[in-house]
């Protein structure tokens, strides 16, 4: 498993070779697994399951991430290079957060919320649009998904916090913040990390709803052929499932072609139930296309809070509030 403080050592030590050089990513694999501390027959080693394979694949998404953040960009001959500015990264749950606080002290335009959001995560002192416009579209889905839920309501163009949030504005706003830290944490933490929190959630979850768990396998790994967990459970009438799981530890939105993918992953693995887990979002099509199938579930990063609040696995009770579990998410 890649712990946080590996993620982070990779990710220090990528950025310090980019730092000194442009280079390809064959290049700049090389040159970081030659700080890794690889043993000579280590780096010998070409097997597929052998430590140097393992670490090259590590690091290879490191990069893949740092590329995501627009921290790292490739030419067309594909040398990368540091981006001379770094974009801001948008989160929804910050996002949600920012909206609740702000709405918190008065109502609000959907103009003045983007001019506040601006401000607050930095996006206009970038050189960089596109945090531009994945604010204002984080910002929409955002509005829409609270008036969805009754949190805030639309009146003559001003947003505002709906009666019962504006009698305790600060319950509302203090859980979207938690919801904020517990996401980016996890988030923080990895795909592995992911992989097996997850599934040891799940677990829990299900069992406080009556099934007993028979089996509760991490799979992981590149040849896993779309499923990362294997979950069997038996009801009360003794009627057994065989659940199938993939994780997706990205602050993205999923398509329905995501959906069909892992779909077809679970029908030809022979899986009675399936479940498409992650921290980020679920277009509209994704959503439609689960709607449609009893066999199918999607959970993200909303969901996936909410579980953990009920299961107080990665949230606990502190001093009678509630707040992350350090202990299971470093």
């Amino acid at each position: 498993m890649t712990t946080k403080q590996d993620y982070r050592k990779m990710e220090r030590l990528l950025l310090d070779i980019f730092g000194k050089k442009n280079c390809t990513k064959k290049q700049a694999i090389d040159d970081a697994l030659s700080h890794l501390s690889l043993t000579e027959e280590q780096m010998r080693d070409s097997s597929t399951n052998g430590k140097k394979n393992i670490m090259k694949s590590k690091l290879g998404a490191v990069l893949a991430e740092l590329c995501a953040k627009e921290i790292l960009v490739a030419d067309k001959d594909g040398v990368y290079t540091l981006a001379k500015t770094r974009p801001v990264i948008i989160h929804e749950e910050k996002c949600e957060a920012a909206i609740l606080a702000a709405l918190k002290e008065a109502p609000m335009t959907r103009a003045a919320l983007r001019a506040r959001l601006e401000e607050e995560f930095g996006t206009k002192r970038t050189a960089s649009e596109k945090d531009d416009a994945r604010l204002y579209t984080a910002i929409g889905t955002v509005l829409a998904r609270l008036q969805k839920s009754g949190l805030i309501l639309s009146e003559n163009g001003r947003f505002a916090l709906c009666k019962q949030c504006t009698a305790t504005p600060d319950c509302s706003v203090e859980l979207a913040s938690l919801r904020a830290e517990y996401l980016a944490r996890v988030h923080s933490m990895g795909g592995e990390f992911f992989e097996h929190y997850f599934m040891n959630l799940l677990e829990k979850y299900v069992t406080l709803h009556g099934k007993t768990v028979l089996e509760n396998t991490t799979v992981g790994g590149s040849e896993d052929g779309g499923i990362d967990g294997i979950l069997t459970t038996r009801d009360c009438l003794g009627f057994e499932e065989r659940v199938l799981v993939q994780t997706k530890n990205r602050h993205m939105t999923f398509s329905e072609r995501d959906m069909r993918g892992f779909y077809g992953a679970q029908r030809a693995a022979g899986g009675s139930r399936g479940i498409f887990a992650t921290t980020g979002t679920f277009h509209e099509g994704a959503a439609r296309f689960l709607a449609l199938l009893p066999d199918l579930v999607g959970i993200d990063g909303y969901r996936l809070f909410d579980m953990a609040r009920e299961t107080l696995y990665g949230i606990k009770k502190s001093g009678g509030r509630l707040a992350v579990d350090t202990r299971v998410i470093g």
